[in-house]
């Protein structure tokens, strides 16, 4: 076991709307160390939220792309995820001055 750099839980809420139960959009949690807030270890932690968030909405991440395609549908969802989790965290780290 190495070091801690980072540690990201998945989760799926659900909440009882009039009769039915509704998936609410929280897909998790990260914790990141201070110290450690460098591209590799967000998207690491990113990456672990975002095959969370794949497995429960459905999407085959192993799906295989047809030989037209240079990367699946299923790829570049997973991965247009992860780039906008990413996004979030870093503007999260800024607005809140702790990148400055």
């Amino acid at each position: 076991m190495g070091r801690f750099e980072g540690l990201a839980t998945g989760w799926t809420i659900q909440r009882r709307v009039y009769k039915h139960w509704v998936t609410c959009a929280h897909a998790g949690e990260i914790l990141l160390w201070k110290g450690r807030l460098g591209s590799l270890v967000v998207a690491h932690e990113c990456l672990h939220i975002a095959l969370g968030w794949a497995r429960r909405v459905g999407v085959n991440v192993a799906s295989q792309r047809s030989k037209h395609q240079m990367v699946s549908a299923e790829e570049e969802r997973v991965c247009h995820v992860l780039g906008e989790l990413v996004r979030g965290v870093y503007a999260g780290l800024y607005r809140h001055k702790i990148l400055s």
